[in-house]
């Protein structure tokens, strides 16, 4: 077999998409990396509540509560994870569905506030992501509706294997 690149190049090579594949999958912290929906579904969009996806330090929510006005509102998870809403204080929201906050909105307004409480819960936009590394453009992204690791790197500017090799 003729290996063209030469052993110090191709394990460069995976070497730097090592690097890369750590870096995207450290963006988040604690919060899990972005993920391919299958293929028949599509990704959570914003104000469906998202069953898919789970929230993070960064996202902003619309939590509406019928016929209370004043418990009703647009809410960011803050950096403990949690968002403050009002009369109940702070509502652990992190690594939650939309659907799990909204039980959790529930039984803590129904717990002597709210006789039957109906909430929903709306993702208006997602937390940034970050990509650093072998990309002409690091930085902040937004994350979108269908977004995939390839759609990610591929708004980074990904630079193709083969000018990475010949670098070398």
């Amino acid at each position: 077999m003729n290996n063209r690149l030469g052993k110090g190049k191709t394990a460069t090579l995976f070497a730097g998409a090592g690097v890369v594949t750590m870096l995207l999958s450290a963006c988040g912290g604690a919060t899990p990396p972005v993920q391919q929906a299958p293929a028949a579904a599509t990704a959570p969009s914003a104000g469906t509540g998202g069953d898919v996806y789970t929230l993070g330090i960064g996202d902003r929510v619309r939590v509406s509560t019928f016929n209370e006005p004043t418990l009703s509102g647009e809410f960011q998870v803050g950096g403990n994870g949690t968002i403050s809403f009002p009369l109940i204080g702070d509502v652990p929201a992190q690594n939650k569905t939309g659907k799990q906050l909204e039980a959790a909105l529930v039984e803590r307004l129904g717990a002597g506030y709210i006789r039957n409480p109906r909430v929903t819960v709306e993702v208006l936009s997602y937390r940034p992501f970050f990509i650093l590394g072998e990309v002409s453009r690091p930085g902040q992204y937004p994350t979108f509706d269908g977004m995939t690791l390839s759609r990610a790197i591929a708004l980074a500017g990904a630079i193709p294997i083969a000018p990475i090799a010949s670098r070398r």
